[in-house]
């Protein structure tokens, strides 16, 4: 579809995401997987350190997955905000539960009133983001049971001695 000179795909809002061919293809998919010849390729994949602008403990679970993902094929350049991000909502996530620890889930106030912790809401909601974006990385069992990759080859320790 044409709108003011450059062509834009219809999209009504409703409906499912499109999912990348290399996706498509770790699920299994036969059909159409080579379908869209202009959807964009990423690079040879190369090791991406962490942005320094992440804090600490996002940097380690960084560190963590973005090797896993990569050998996937499920990881570029072009993924490193995504993976920021997903890796600032484990690090909230770690440091809410971490103070949660010896609190109160419900905390009363002087008032006799009551509430829940806000801790919770924290941690809740960085499940929530953790959650999309560990699905977009097929990073959950169920996300992760609809992918085939192939595995590779165990190491020989023979080669060793070579």
């Amino acid at each position: 579809m044409t709108y003011g000179g450059s062509t834009m795909a219809k999209s009504s809002g409703a409906g499912r995401k499109a999912v990348p061919t290399k996706l498509r293809a770790l699920k299994g998919s036969t059909g159409n997987v080579t379908k869209n010849k202009k959807e964009p390729k990423p690079g040879k994949a190369v090791k991406i350190d962490p942005p320094d602008y992440l804090t600490k403990p996002a940097k380690e679970e960084w560190r963590r997955v973005a090797p896993i993902l990569q050998r996937l094929g499920l990881f570029t350049e072009l993924d490193a905000p995504a993976l920021s991000a997903y890796c600032e909502a484990f690090a909230r996530y770690v440091d809410a539960v971490e103070r949660l620890k010896g609190q109160e889930l419900v905390i009363t106030y002087p008032t006799g009133a009551q509430a829940p912790n806000h801790l919770i809401g924290i941690i809740n909601s960085s499940v929530k983001q953790m959650r999309d974006f560990m699905t977009e990385f097929g990073m959950t069992p169920s996300s992760r049971a609809k992918l085939q990759v192939d595995q590779p080859e165990p190491e020989d320790p023979r080669m060793d001695l070579l």
